[in-house]
């Protein structure tokens, strides 16, 4: 089983990847839009800054939905402790109910 520390790393770098893969994908289409563009070149640069705003808006919100995730993910693992401690009382009654 892994422990919290290996699953938090290991997320941290799935996320990284993600963020690594989105980022160098925008780059290059950025400028193979430049190199093949038809346009003048302010309308160019009009069409790559609106596309590069919108791209960085879709990596904003997926960075804020993984950061939701994660979160959420890591509230239920605080809590798991409490959980079994709440159960405990009850667990320790029932076994000595069977020992009997």
């Amino acid at each position: 089983m892994k422990n919290i520390n290996e699953t938090k790393t290991a997320t941290a770098l799935h996320v990284t990847k993600i963020a690594g893969a989105v980022a160098l994908g925008t780059m290059a289409g950025a400028v193979l839009g430049v190199l093949f563009a038809p346009d003048k070149g302010t309308e160019t640069r009009s069409k790559v800054l609106n596309s590069a705003r919108g791209m960085a808006n879709n990596l904003t919100q997926k960075v804020k939905d993984k950061t939701h995730e994660l979160t959420s993910r890591f509230r239920k693992v605080n809590e798991e402790p409490d959980r079994l401690d709440n159960m405990t009382p009850g667990f320790k009654k029932k076994l000595a109910a069977l020992k009997s």
